[in-house]
């Protein structure tokens, strides 16, 4: 699971579409949450930050 703190800081970055920021948040993930950070990684890869922005609780407005 995502710490509230960090997953606010990703939804804001896939909300401003700023990918960089977003991967540099995902390298800063603890290493007991590499799966996620993966498969959060692959959203991103995917131009799927709308999935991520509804992961992160974060939304559009």
């Amino acid at each position: 699971m995502i710490e509230q703190k960090q997953g606010r800081r990703q939804g804001r970055a896939a909300r401003s579409l700023d990918e960089d920021l977003i991967l540099q948040l995902l390298e800063q993930m603890p290493p007991n949450q590499a799966p996620l950070a993966q498969a959060l990684r692959a959203l991103v890869d995917d131009f799927r930050l709308d999935k991520l922005i509804e992961l992160t609780g974060c939304d559009w407005d």
